[in-house]
């Protein structure tokens, strides 16, 4: 071999590129549904849950469903599952096949036992502790004062989470006015809302909708306000009261 071909062997190699698929901003969705069966009688509550992950919220989160791990290089909650809530048992899950193709849609299917979750508070008078349902990939202790740099979202994102509750009598029901409402933050978007469809079912839903993914450090209150107003949902506890006869 001559000095020239030794030369070239020695040489730095030479990086090999790939295009990789690229994912649209609005096919990073993630739905997750739950309807919860309450017999107040018997304090035993059922839940199913329907759970759809697509584009990057699919690449972070399902290896939490599938294999009971996370990247430890991303933010926990993206993969935080139904049945990680602190007063659930996984009964069954049911997963569908991953859609190889972007943007990598993976659907399944949860059954859990969230019977723990209600405890009974006084005459004719439950709570229903949700916890850890209603859990967006937030970041956590985001402070805004004496903050001089920008915030970056991971990727544009919608993420949608809701809860039908219903129960075995007609009820009354409250989860208190500091979760509902609506923050923005330029362009950023967190709803949570509580609509009555009867007088024995409630919706619960809880909405985040990123398109910015920087934010300047002139709206970081807003932000801490958004984030905040998040994670207290991720905390959500209902008040139920047995509702009281009408007169005929």
């Amino acid at each position: 071999m001559n000095n020239l071909a030794l030369l070239v062997n020695d040489g730095p190699v030479l990086p090999v590129f790939t295009d990789l698929p690229a994912t649209p901003a609005h096919e990073n969705v993630r739905t997750i549904h739950f309807d919860l069966e309450v017999d107040l009688a018997q304090r035993v509550v059922h839940a199913s849950a329907r759970v759809l992950l697509m584009g990057q919220f699919s690449t972070l989160g399902r290896g939490s469903y599938l294999f009971n791990e996370v990247d430890s290089t991303v933010l926990p909650a993206y993969g935080h599952r139904p049945d990680l809530s602190p007063y659930a048992r996984l009964i069954d899950q049911r997963i569908a096949p991953l859609q190889t193709d972007p943007p990598f849609r993976q659907a399944l299917e949860m059954d859990l036992d969230l019977s723990s979750a209600l405890s009974s508070i006084g005459n004719d008078a439950w709570q229903l502790d949700l916890s850890g349902l209603l859990v967006h990939a937030l970041a956590d202790g985001f402070r805004a004062t004496g903050r001089d740099l920008p915030f970056h979202w991971d990727f544009p994102q919608r993420d949608e989470l809701s809860i039908k509750v219903h129960f075995d009598r007609s009820v009354a029901v409250d989860m208190g006015s500091a979760s509902l409402g609506a923050d923005t933050c330029g362009s950023i978007l967190y709803t949570c809302g509580l609509d009555r469809v009867d007088d024995r079912q409630v919706l619960l839903r809880s909405g985040l909708q990123v398109s910015d993914m920087i934010i300047p450090v002139e709206r970081a209150a807003d932000l801490e306000r958004l984030l905040d107003h998040g994670h207290r949902a991720a905390r959500v506890v209902l008040t139920i009261n047995a509702a009281k006869p009408t007169a005929p």
